[in-house]
């Protein structure tokens, strides 16, 4: 069974003027598009479709088999969608956002996408995601950069291979900020527009036969500076540029989803609560803030939106930010060496609320499970980081630096976190087993994790 749907509209995002020639010009586009499906739960999912502006798309989606190999039985009358264009008048390429709801979670689906004449331009499969509590299978990466096109072969069919059920991009996943193979921040909009039609139409990953849902979030280069946060003059129009190739948007199709400050969200899943959480746009300068300006990584309304939501659910929760958390240790970026101060009031607040907590990180350019202390929240919980996918990588000098909270690690190689999670029962700890993963689905390291916290009380 078939729905069609033109599009006929075009809604514009114009949110300022370009001051800024670089060239960014996309490579010749492979075949087909470059796609990606975002937010999704059981009967509604939004796919993000970047063509040239001179295609003028047809969607065609087919219910293909149910549970028991069955064609599905939903009338064509009860499927309900939406197109939405996203575009910029500098760029001549479009966002098209398919938002698809009253889907049935038993069903898989196909989505073919033809041009002006008829022509089949890219046809993709798809399915909803059974959001209950059960055993899942969640894979989390950071780090993409299109200079490593040799690592991002093997690396995106090994994240494709390993089957997740939802997929974390959790930050750097466009390296906007490097243009040509230099640094060029801070990005103006065409620029970082440009750059991310780029990037996706390298990406294998875009153009995987079967769509996985997927949400993100984002760190610096995606941000478009190195390094920034309120500093960066683009920050409004950095997030309008995410927001139209993530597609996430918040609407009465997805309760379990709340959009935050900046580009931070909440998605209830699994019987979890994940909190994909924005280090950049309200973030202060390193070292300590002036009355003016206090410390911040994450912005005072960010924080009040966060433990507002934390104080309301029980729920296990992950806490995603694009650069470590507990990175104190090291050099480098992280929400403990960048902003101590800002640090120890935020993780205060973090257990004073209901939820027990655990927390994701990418940034490193190595992966690395911590251990915290109990003293830190009250309860024994860990820090997942995952990176890189496919960018530069370097020693982790763990020989030298000392990390008491370290438990297991890779480093100088690509790679991605998979989270095998168990079902989420009331008054029982988590449990979960994180597996590091490398090109031909290597395993570097696998750790079997249990999270008690208050949820055994």
């Amino acid at each position: 069974m078939k729905f069609y749907l033109s599009i006929l509209l075009a809604v514009a995002f114009v949110t300022g003027c370009t001051t800024q020639e670089v060239r960014t010009t996309p490579e010749a586009a492979r075949d087909g598009l470059a796609i990606v499906q975002g937010l999704t739960n059981e009967t509604a999912t939004q796919i993000a479709i970047i063509a040239p502006e001179q295609l003028r798309l047809q969607f065609e989606v087919e219910a293909e088999s149910g549970a028991a190999g069955k064609a599905s039985a939903i009338p064509q009358s009860k499927i309900a969608s939406t197109v939405i264009e996203n575009r910029i008048p500098e760029s001549k390429y479009i966002v098209h956002h398919l938002r698809l709801t009253d889907l049935n979670p038993l069903t898989g689906y196909r989505l073919d996408i033809k041009n002006q004449y008829g022509r089949l331009v890219d046809s993709r499969k798809f399915e909803t995601l059974k959001t209950g509590a059960r055993p899942v299978r969640i894979a989390a990466a950071s780090c993409m950069s299109d200079l490593y096109m040799a690592d991002s072969h093997p690396m995106w069919k090994a994240v494709i291979d390993s089957k997740p059920d939802l997929l974390l991009l959790i930050g750097d996943n466009v390296y906007a900020a490097v243009v040509g193979g230099v640094y060029k921040g801070p990005l103006d909009r065409k620029t970082l527009w440009a750059r991310y039609a780029e990037t996706m139409q390298r990406l294998d990953y875009y153009r995987t036969p079967k769509l996985i849902p997927t949400l993100a979030t984002w760190d610096d280069f995606d941000f478009g500076m190195k390094d920034g946060g309120l500093n960066n003059p683009h920050r409004l129009d950095a997030k309008t540029v995410f927001d139209a190739f993530f597609p996430q948007s918040a609407t009465d199709a997805f309760p379990e989803y709340e959009k935050g400050p900046g580009v931070a969200a909440k998605f209830g899943a699994f019987g979890l609560d994940f909190y994909l959480l924005d280090n950049r746009t309200f973030r202060t300068a390193k070292g300590p803030g002036t009355p003016e300006v206090p410390q911040s990584h994450f912005g005072s309304e960010q924080e009040q939106w966060l433990f507002g939501s934390l104080g309301r659910s029980a729920k296990p929760a992950w806490l995603i930010n694009g650069d470590q958390w507990f990175g104190g240790y090291h050099r480098f970026e992280s929400y403990e060496g960048n902003h101590a101060d800002s640090f120890r009031d935020f993780m205060k607040s973090v257990k004073q609320t209901k939820s027990t907590v655990f927390f994701l990180s990418g940034d490193r350019h190595l992966s690395e499970v911590m251990k915290i202390e109990p003293a830190m929240l009250g309860y024994e919980t860990f820090e997942f980081t995952t990176s890189p996918l496919h960018a530069k990588t370097y020693p982790s000098n763990w020989d030298t630096i000392l990390n008491k909270r370290h438990v297991t690690g890779v480093d100088k190689t690509p790679n991605f976190n998979l989270f095998e999670i168990e079902p989420v029962t009331k008054g029982k700890p988590l449990k979960l087993r994180v597996t590091a993963i490398g090109a031909e689905s290597k395993v570097l390291y696998s750790k079997s994790i249990e999270i008690r916290g208050k949820l055994a009380k």
